[in-house]
């Protein structure tokens, strides 16, 4: 369970703001290298597209989808998923933001931040932990008197199986 306090408590890596209407996307040092591009490009601004370059094809078209929906709909965006670093390391982010509007309503500042949460690999061992534990936690409170303990791990069991079957499905692991 150790790996799983660590992700808890891990701090935030890297920020971004887009710039919509301009399609100028702004990045710190940190953010420009795991998105593939030097911290010179990253401070220039760049297009959205040359960010979602170095997204893993694999999760490439979710997180398109995920940022489409936050600027269309105006919901917060949250989501993990794999980048391709400028050194050619796969890693793991997990990564928030939301659509700001003009006076207009219109779509206008995007900003962001990312927590790197490991390895690609290193993500997966922490999935079967995290699963696990929840389910410790659910026999624990068996026999005792805390049913709305029992509830709330059931409900955190059920979510965390959807999420990640749905992302391991979408990643071609299940059939």
């Amino acid at each position: 369970m150790g790996r799983f306090v660590d992700v808890l408590s891990a701090p935030v890596v890297g920020t971004w703001g887009w710039q919509v209407k301009s399609d100028l996307c702004f990045a710190d040092p940190v953010t420009a290298t795991y998105f593939g591009m030097t911290p010179q490009e990253g401070r220039k601004g760049q297009p959205i597209q040359r960010f979602l370059r170095a997204i893993h094809p694999d999760d490439q078209e979710r997180v398109e989808f995920a940022i489409a929906k936050t600027v269309h709909e105006g919901t917060p965006y949250r989501e993990t998923y794999r980048v391709i670093t400028l050194d050619g390391e796969a890693r793991t982010i997990m990564a928030a933001g939301f659509c700001f509007r003009d006076h207009d309503g219109n779509p206008d500042l995007y900003p962001g931040h990312f927590v790197d949460i490991g390895p690609a690999a290193a993500v997966e061992d922490l999935a079967y932990e995290l699963g696990g534990a929840i389910t410790l936690a659910r026999q624990m409170a068996d026999g005792r008197d805390m049913g709305m303990l029992r509830y709330l791990l059931d409900m955190a069991r059920l979510e965390f199986w959807e999420v990640y079957t749905k992302r391991a499905r979408s990643a071609g692991d299940l059939h």
